[in-house]
């Protein structure tokens, strides 16, 4: 399963880089980033602190980039 996930996130990150060189800034690419981080957050934590701690933050972290995300789109349309 870790061999599978790393094989697909590799592909995902080259691909992401790629436009990031060509110079693309658009918000997804900013979402992008911000899912990047999570998923480096949540495995050092997971590595360092355990499966309860890697849970927890993998359920508390992307919570938080949705409700900023969705609370960034809210203001714009006012």
């Amino acid at each position: 399963m870790e061999t599978i996930a790393v094989v697909l996130s590799d592909r995902w990150i080259r691909q992401w880089l790629r436009h990031w060189r060509a110079g693309e800034r658009s918000p997804q690419m900013r979402l992008s980033l911000a899912v990047m981080a999570v998923i480096a957050v949540v495995s050092s934590i997971t590595a360092a602190g355990g499966f309860v701690a890697g849970l927890g933050a993998g359920v508390l972290l992307p919570m938080l980039v949705f409700m900023r995300s969705v609370n960034r789109s809210l203001l714009r349309e006012r």
